[in-house]
């Protein structure tokens, strides 16, 4: 296995570059300061130290800079939890939330969620938890519906086709987003040969389009009640189209501007089909309801992350695993040069990838490319399938009066939480 010393047509960020050894121990290193200088160290003084030690100067103002964000993030994380645990005992002591709380029932449904996530999240696909997830779901629904006297989920919302289809809907598209967030970075770092640094930048505009979309069509579009159907549809079909396209140009010799655009007008999608499938929902569910549909809409929107992050990530290193053997056996076979250990390492990093060279390198970048391919190509199917389902929310809405049936329910929720 032959290892290069990563200074190829890779990125670097000044914070993460590493010391060059080479012949006569020549090393040299950028010095961050305020004014930006460079400065270069002796290489007497280099000679015999540890080449993994850290060799970097932060100037005096980006390091307040630093030491001031960090400062700001723990005040506000503190004072989110402190207000938290402040109003929260008032809240559920009104709602009489500890003594109605159906602790047994929601155990089910989390155990659900986690044996499914665990059998797809694995390198290899286990069955067994996927096959018990189902039935451990029809069992949370049957304590629902026949036992519990305060369910989680109110079963008039569970039988609300609109809500429901717009819920699951909502979760398969943001799952198929948080495979673009956790992977395009993957793509700069292992593809592209990008630093860690700039490689997080790249979602920027993408987040940047996100908040974008949602706030345009809020201005321009979303200025009554009533059906967003069609605009569902097509943003929907449009965050589709992006995973798609972002599927065919994750390759090496893509131009960045291209990728970051197409990455950007996937945020926009992403902001449009929430705002709308939001104002959407409202119009079908009636307004005595829309206190539950909306908390239930966020609460999937929420799941998504990890539904996202774990599905995918699972399909993204089985199909990385196999890219990787596939293409060594090809070149020579696993049992040479220790290339058991390179598939680990490759495995564990992408950025692992840009200090190979030759065959090593050729491979691993052919197999990342093709497992990011994969995957996002996959997001995209799913985003289609979400386009049926949310398809088949329909366009006409409910009013109170139209519910009658409903509403004694709704009047002892109501009463519940009062």
């Amino acid at each position: 296995m032959r290892v290069g010393n990563g200074n190829g047509n890779g990125e670097r960020s000044p914070l993460l570059a590493s010391r060059e050894s080479g012949d006569g121990h020549e090393a040299s290193e950028e010095t961050l300061n305020g004014d930006g200088d460079l400065n270069r160290e002796e290489d007497q003084g280099l000679v015999g130290e540890d080449a993994d030690k850290a060799n970097q100067h932060v100037g005096k103002r980006r390091g307040v800079l630093i030491i001031l964000t960090v400062w700001g993030l723990i005040f506000l994380q503190a004072a989110n939890m402190s207000g938290i645990s402040t109003i929260q005992s008032k809240i559920a002591s009104d709602l009489d939330a500890f003594a109605t709380a159906s602790w047994f029932t929601s155990s089910y449904l989390t155990s659900t969620i986690i044996t499914f996530l665990f059998g797809l999240s694995s390198a290899k696909i286990q069955w067994i938890p996927i096959l018990i997830s189902p039935f451990l779901l029809t069992l949370f629904l049957l304590i629902e519906i026949y036992v519990s006297s305060d369910p989680i989920i109110p079963i008039t919302v569970l039988k609300s086709r609109g809500a429901l289809f717009s819920c699951i809907a909502q979760l398969g598209i943001m799952a198929g987003r948080w495979m673009l967030l956790f992977y395009t970075p993957v793509y700069a770092i292992a593809v592209r040969g990008w630093s860690p640094a700039s490689a997080g930048a790249i979602l920027i505009p993408t987040n940047f389009g996100f908040a974008l979309g949602g706030v345009m069509v809020g201005w321009l579009h979303i200025k009554r009640a009533g059906s967003f159907w069609s605009a569902c549809i097509i943003s929907y079909l449009f965050f589709a189209l992006t995973l798609t396209i972002i599927s065919k140009i994750s390759i090496p010799t893509t131009p960045t501007a291209a990728y970051i655009v197409t990455a950007f007008l996937n945020g926009i999608c992403t902001g449009s089909a929430l705002n709308y499938t939001l104002a959407h929902l409202l119009h079908l569910t009636p307004p005595s309801t829309h206190f539950i549909s909306t908390s239930l809409l966020t609460t999937f929107r929420g799941s998504a992350g990890s539904f996202g992050s774990a599905i995918g990530g699972g399909l993204f290193i089985r199909v990385l695993k196999k890219g990787l053997e596939t293409g060594f056996e090809e070149h020579g076979g696993l049992k040479i040069d220790g290339r058991k250990d390179l598939v680990r390492r490759l495995l564990g990093g992408p950025a692992f990838v840009k200090e190979l060279e030759g065959v090593e390198r050729t491979v691993a970048v052919d197999g990342y490319v093709r497992a990011l391919r994969v995957l996002f190509m996959a997001g995209a199917g799913l985003a289609m399938v979400m386009v049926l389902v949310q398809a088949g929310t329909g366009w006409k809405g409910k009013e109170d009066e139209e519910v009658i049936g409903e509403d004694e329910v709704w009047e002892e929720v109501l009463e519940s939480a009062v």
